[in-house]
């Protein structure tokens, strides 16, 4: 049974979330934890000031001139960019970028609904992206590296963030802005996954699937998987953080999440073993590319001819 209703107005249909809680709970407590990083640091204010503010203004004129969207899912995206994204990559001029972009996709319609590309992790890369550029350029100065490091990951001295390439050369440690908020939570993002479970029905396919996506992570980082065992727990976390934002249980059902993510283990092990460095933010622009193009053919009936299309998409 799918947890979303779908009601006819008079401006089209609406997705209402039946796990209306749920939802509340995931965003309370994320955006607790933006909340948070704020207390610690006050310069986080201006730049999460600027992003919500921006956002809320659009997503008025959105639902006043465009249509339907589920706030719930607008605003928990918008948090998970700002959590997401490493702290030296959230300035002015990479949030503006990556807003402004967004904005322009969204304005004919909602792009990331009918491809299913999570909202979030688009921005961040957008961000990371852009501050790259900016930095090559010599316009933007990120202090990646750090002189005196003290930093969450100070204990891993071979490992980065999620968002970069996966060994450094001895002796160099990562500062902390190269890592984003979430990243720094460490074990504790684990905790904040368990009541994801409660949106599905489908518990045990669920496991399943953060059990292949720890797999993926712990082949990645199989040389040094006891200094990094933590860092596999952490990154699947935030994988399944992504994949289950409120407003996704009317995407496609469990088993065909398995499958993708089966893909998506195939296509990593090729990956690793063929020697290019690579980080491993890649599994998963990987694994939500596949997903949204499945998602793509199903909801636009390309696949509605095959004979498995009524067991794979949920009723």
């Amino acid at each position: 049974m799918s947890s979303h209703s779908i009601l006819l107005t008079n401006r089209g249909f609406k997705v209402f979330s039946s796990d209306f809680i749920i939802d509340n709970f995931a965003f309370i407590s994320l955006f607790a934890i933006a909340i948070l990083t704020v207390f610690q640091d006050l310069s986080f204010l201006f730049y999460f000031s600027f992003a919500y503010v921006a956002a809320a203004l659009f997503y008025l004129y959105y639902k006043l001139k465009v249509g339907y969207i589920y706030y719930l899912s607008f605003f928990y995206q918008l948090t998970l960019y700002l959590l997401l994204t490493p702290i030296g990559f959230l300035n002015w001029f990479t949030i503006s970028f990556s807003l402004c972009v967004y904005f322009i996709f969204s304005l004919r319609g909602n792009v990331f609904y009918k491809f299913r590309f999570p909202t979030g992790l688009f921005l961040a890369l957008l961000s990371v992206a852009l501050g790259l550029i900016l930095e090559r350029l010599y316009i933007l100065k990120l202090n990646l590296f750090a002189i005196n490091p003290e930093m969450p990951f100070g204990f891993f001295p071979k490992v980065t963030g999620i968002f970069l390439n996966p060994f450094v050369a001895s002796g160099e440690i990562f500062s902390p802005s190269f890592f984003s908020i979430l990243e720094s939570l460490d074990l504790y993002l684990l905790m904040f996954v368990g009541f994801l479970f409660l949106r599905q029905e489908n518990f045990i396919l669920d496991l399943i699937l953060i059990a292949m996506i720890a797999f993926i992570f712990g082949f990645y980082y199989r040389y040094d998987l006891m200094f990094c065992k933590n860092k596999v727990i952490n990154f699947t976390s935030l994988w399944y953080i992504l994949f289950s934002a409120p407003g996704r249980s009317h995407h496609l059902s469990s088993l065909y999440s398995l499958f993708v993510a089966l893909c998506t283990v195939g296509i990593s092990y090729f990956l690793i073993h063929s020697g290019y460095i690579f980080p491993p933010i890649l599994f998963i622009i990987i694994f939500f590319i596949l997903y949204g193009i499945i998602f793509y053919l199903v909801t636009e009936s390309i696949l509605t001819k095959n004979l498995l299309y009524k067991y794979v998409v949920r009723k």
